[in-house]
């Protein structure tokens, strides 16, 4: 793990793993009505670290009206 304040490669990982592993069960037919991605961390983070980039981008591509 890094120790560098911006880089939260780690986190992409977890984030993309089990984002990964709702999609499959919802395909499996799960019934998922969300999901929360948060981190005490979050309340203390002024700048938006690489992973809020990479959610934002995953929740825009995976929206349903």
């Amino acid at each position: 793990m890094s120790h560098r304040p911006h880089d939260d490669t780690e986190r992409i990982r977890y984030l993309t793993t089990h984002l990964a592993a709702l999609a499959q069960a919802r395909a499996k037919g799960v019934d998922v009505r969300g999901y929360l991605h948060w981190s005490v961390d979050d309340s203390f983070t002024r700048l938006p670290k690489p992973s809020a980039h990479v959610f934002a981008r995953i929740a825009r591509a995976s929206s349903r009206p």
